[in-house]
């Protein structure tokens, strides 16, 4: 189904470590959180609110390099295009509201 979802990524794996004929397995646990989650949510709090708007609005016309260039506000199309325009702030506009 298209859209955006939160993914969460766990993994345990064993690190062998030898020291001198004694080799000892140490567990690791990797959790790896993969952006995205609730479209428009520039500063992932879980609801996409003025705050959001705000976020775009400031940034609104900058690029990377831009004393108000935020990357966090550039959310259209998903990962970015390196500009905060009209698409980024419809984005978040059409979804005014919406919460995880």
């Amino acid at each position: 189904m298209r859209g955006f979802y939160l993914l969460l990524l766990l993994s345990v794996l064993l690190l062998s470590v030898t020291v001198g004929a004694v080799t000892f397995y140490v567990p690791v646990t990797v959790t790896v959180n993969a952006p995205g989650g609730l479209e428009g949510d520039v500063n992932g709090d879980c609801k996409v609110d003025i705050f959001d708007l705000a976020s775009v609005g400031l940034a609104y016309g900058s690029q990377p390099g831009d004393f108000n260039w935020n990357p966090d506000a550039d959310i259209y199309p998903p990962g970015g295009d390196g500009k905060i325009d009209i698409f980024d702030l419809a984005t978040v506009g059409l979804n005014y509201g919406n919460t995880c």
